[in-house]
């Protein structure tokens, strides 16, 4: 299995900007003002964070805010890879969902085992449950989402392939951010251009400022959506209210 790390599926170079798209605001502020689209989160910029028991490592792909930390967010996106059986951390008043992206995961729920594999749906659990997890084969790659329980709610969906515009969230509260991850090399476009994403690259997206993407990738993606009040149901897997 391909590590994070590795370099195989480094984005090529074409002539198009790798940078975070900017527009001007929609209707208010004056001509000089700019939002991000989307801000582009680069797998080769995020630094890796080895398990105290030396079983695993984890990169963090989004969280809020930005410069928190593990005891004070409101929502944390990571990787994880996955080397050796043992229990997960303990996260009071936190709500969790978890996906396999690579390899296939063996959880122990509370004494109830569960078996994921990329193509299986999320598993969500409360962050005080009693959960260990062992790689079934080599390492296993997840995707977890951490909600600050009554802060936020949230989903993550697989999906098989890209090709159709993004719009934004499925729902319309007053602050929902999506985050996009790829598994593979594609692009992404606006109406002011586009970029190539690799494997693990990532795009981040907020209200009010949803702009319409065009995503195309022959590899299968994870939308995650946030919302940022509790009790916002946004889709059929992984929802924690």
């Amino acid at each position: 299995m391909e590590r994070p790390g590795d370099r195989r599926h480094a984005p090529r170079r074409r002539r198009l900007r790798h940078r975070t798209r900017l527009r001007p605001r929609a209707g208010t502020g004056s001509a000089g003002d700019i939002v991000r689209t989307f801000a582009l989160l680069r797998r080769v910029d995020r630094p890796s964070s080895p398990w105290k028991n030396g079983g695993g490592i984890t990169w963090t792909v989004a969280m809020d805010p930005q410069d928190g930390s593990i005891g004070d967010f409101s929502w944390r996106l990571s990787l994880a890879q996955v080397g050796v059986a043992g229990p997960f951390s303990y996260f009071p008043d936190v709500d969790r969902i978890l996906t396999v992206v690579e390899g296939r995961l063996l959880l122990q729920i509370d004494g109830a085992e569960r078996r994921l594999g990329a193509a299986d749906s999320c598993m969500a659990f409360a962050g005080e449950d009693p959960v260990c997890g062992a790689p079934e084969g080599d390492v296993a790659l997840d995707l977890n989402l951490m909600l600050r329980r009554g802060r936020c709610s949230g989903a993550i969906r697989r999906l098989p392939t890209l090709g159709t515009p993004c719009t934004g969230p499925d729902v319309s509260p007053a602050m929902t951010t999506i985050v996009m991850v790829f598994t593979g090399p594609g692009s992404v476009e606006d109406d002011e251009g586009g970029v190539e994403v690799g494997y693990l690259d990532a795009i981040r997206m907020a209200a009010p400022d949803f702009g319409i993407l065009r995503i195309a990738s022959p590899w299968p993606a994870y939308r995650v959506e946030i919302n940022h009040r509790a009790g916002v149901a946004v889709g059929p897997e992984g929802e924690r209210s």
